[in-house]
C-alpha cells in the first residue's frame, strides 16, 4: 500500500516523503486528531494523508468517493477509438527482427495525432467523451411507502449513468462515479406514434424507458432542435433482437427495444460510462436507428426532426448516442 501512495505522490511531487507530518516535507500545517463517536461521519478531500486508529471494540464503514478525471475518460476514449483500427488490435509479438515492435509502433505514433485532432474537431470529441447526461448532478424525488413510513429517495435523472436496469449488472457499472444509481421506470407499451407499423405482440419489459415519456432531463440542460447533431464514433447501439436471438426466441417487442453504451471499450471488462435500454415508438423508427448505426457508423446524422421524433432525437442527444 505505502509503495502505490508514494508513486501516486511522486507524479506530481517527487520530493514528497512518506513519514511522519512535516511541514514542507509532506504537510502544509500541523497534524490533527478527531475522535469519532456513535453516529458521526467525518469527511475529508481525496489526496489527504491519514491515519485510522481503533480505540474501543466498534464496528466502522469507510466509504472512498473517487471522481472521474479528465485523464480518465480522455483515455478511456483513446483506447476505445483506437480499438477500431485493426493496425492499433494487432498483439505485439517477439520476432528475430531487431526493434521490430518498437518500429510498428513508432508508425502507429505518427499516426495518433491526426486521429486526436478529428477526434477533437470533425467528431466534437469533447461532447463525445461526456455527453449531457454526465455532466448534470442527479435529480431526487421522495416517495412514501403506502403505509405511511419512512420516505424513500431515489434517483429520477441527471447523470445517473445506468437507465432502465433493475438489477445492477457488474460488467455495465461505470468505475469512475459516473453512474450513481440506477432508475427503474414504469414504461407503458410504445408511444401510440404510428403503432400500426409494430408488430402486434408490443409488451416490453417494464424496465426499458419510452423516450416519449422520459421527463428526467436536468434544469439547466436545454436540447438545441436547430443543430444538427451527428453519431458518436464512442456509442454503440443494439437492438434487442440482436442480443438475445442467439439463446432464446425474439419476441417482437424485441424488434423495437434497444441497449446504448457509450465509451465501453475503454477497459478490459467492456464496462460502460453511459448504458441505457429504451423502446422506439414504432418499428419504421427502430429500422431507421438500426440504419444510422450501421450504414452511418462514422459520420451519420442523426433524425430529422419531426413531432414524431423529436422525443427520441432529445432522447439520444442526451444519453450521448448523437453529439
Amino acid at each position: 500500500a505505502v509503495e502505490s501512495q508514494l508513486k501516486a505522490a511522486h507524479l506530481h511531487d517527487r520530493k514528497f516523503q512518506f513519514t511522519y507530518p512535516q511541514v514542507g516535507v509532506n504537510a502544509t500545517g500541523d497534524a490533527v486528531t478527531i475522535d469519532i463517536r456513535p453516529g458521526d461521519v467525518f469527511y475529508f478531500p481525496a489526496g489527504m494523508w491519514h491515519k485510522i486508529e481503533t480505540i474501543e471494540p466498534g464496528v466502522s464503514i469507510n466509504v472512498s468517493l473517487m471522481a472521474a478525471n479528465y485523464v480518465a475518460v480522455t483515455c478511456q476514449a483513446l483506447h476505445h477509438l483506437l480499438l477500431q483500427d485493426a493496425k492499433w488490435r494487432q498483439p505485439i509479438l517477439n520476432t528475430p527482427k531487431p526493434n521490430a515492435a518498437v518500429d510498428v509502433l513508432a508508425n502507429l505514433l505518427e499516426e495518433l495525432p491526426a486521429k486526436i485532432e478529428q477526434l477533437r474537431n470533425n467528431q466534437r470529441g469533447a461532447q463525445a467523451i461526456i455527453p449531457p447526461i454526465l455532466q448534470h448532478a442527479p435529480a431526487f424525488a421522495i416517495d412514501e411507502d403506502d403505509d405511511g413510513g419512512d420516505d424513500n429517495a431515489h434517483d429520477v435523472g441527471g447523470d445517473n449513468a445506468s437507465h432502465g436496469e433493475k438489477e445492477a449488472d457488474d460488467n455495465d457499472t461505470d468505475e469512475h462515479a459516473d453512474e450513481i444509481d440506477e432508475e427503474e421506470s414504469d414504461v407503458e407499451t410504445p408511444h401510440d406514434n404510428d403503432m400500426s407499423q409494430a408488430p402486434t405482440d408490443t409488451a416490453v419489459d417494464d424496465s426499458f424507458l419510452d423516450p416519449c415519456e422520459f421527463d428526467s432531463y436536468p434544469d439547466g440542460w436545454k436540447y438545441d432542435e436547430t443543430k444538427q447533431y451527428f453519431r458518436n464514433r464512442l456509442a454503440h447501439l443494439a437492438r434487442c433482437d440482436e442480443l438475445r436471438g442467439f439463446y432464446t426466441p425474439s419476441k417482437p417487442a424485441d424488434e423495437l427495444c434497444f441497449v446504448l453504451n457509450v465509451i465501453y471499450a475503454g477497459n478490459e471488462m467492456h464496462q460502460s460510462n453511459v448504458r441505457v435500454e429504451f423502446c422506439a415508438a414504432s418499428l419504421d423508427l427502430a429500422n431507421e436507428l438500426i440504419a444510422i448505426e450501421v450504414e452511418k457508423s462514422n459520420a451519420g446524422a442523426v433524425l430529422q426532426h419531426d413531432d414524431k421524433q423529436g422525443a427520441m432525437k432529445k432522447f439520444l442527444v442526451y444519453h450521448g448516442y448523437f453529439v
